[in-house]
């Protein structure tokens, strides 16, 4: 069960309701409790008070980190873990997509993005393409206004085709090098 930050209060407090009509009685001692200002309350009272208050003080304290939390995969951008040494050149530059590609496979961080199906045959499977195509478009700084999806990204691998780079596989998400990648 995933965690969600972002529950409805209305539901917590439902079950809480459930489960005072459940223990609550009228000549049941238990259910009553003081308070912090010494006055007799109802315990279910207290405690929904009680939960509702740590919730929205735990939602307000960690705002940054419930939004984040939305998406479990988002794993941290470092621009420097994908420079490519250009030996021509002589200095570091941004991937094409088939380096990215492959520096995405043989980075462990990413293996709920992209995975080997066999690499001795160069086969691979983009596993959550979305996420993908995001990470290509930071890693290659895109700043335009529209958002690339993963039919234009696939498009470019399909690109490496002509330049026997890339073998055509015939499988949706599913790409093959033509070397072996070890």
């Amino acid at each position: 069960m995933a965690n969600n930050y972002k529950d409805d209060e209305n539901a917590t407090s439902g079950e809480c309701k459930d489960l005072e009509t459940i223990h609550k009685t009228s000549d049941n001692p238990l259910t009553t409790t003081t308070s912090y200002n010494g006055k007799y309350v109802d315990f279910y009272d207290h405690i929904n008070y009680i939960t509702l208050s740590l919730y929205t003080w735990f939602i307000a304290a960690n705002n940054n980190f419930a939004q984040s939390s939305n998406n479990n995969n988002e794993i941290p951008f470092d621009d420097r873990e994908w420079q490519v040494n250009d030996l021509h050149a002589g200095r570091k530059r941004a991937p094409r997509q088939n380096e990215f590609l492959q520096l995405l496979l043989e980075n462990p961080r990413y293996c709920s993005y992209i995975c080997w199906l066999d690499k001795n045959r160069g086969l691979f499977r983009i596993l959550q393409p979305d996420q993908v195509v995001t990470l290509w478009e930071k890693v290659k700084g895109r700043q335009t206004q529209r958002k690339m999806n993963y039919e234009t990204f696939a498009r470019g691998i399909r690109h490496y085709y002509n330049a026997g780079v890339m073998v055509k596989t015939n499988k949706k998400y599913t790409f093959c090098f033509k070397y072996s990648a070890q």
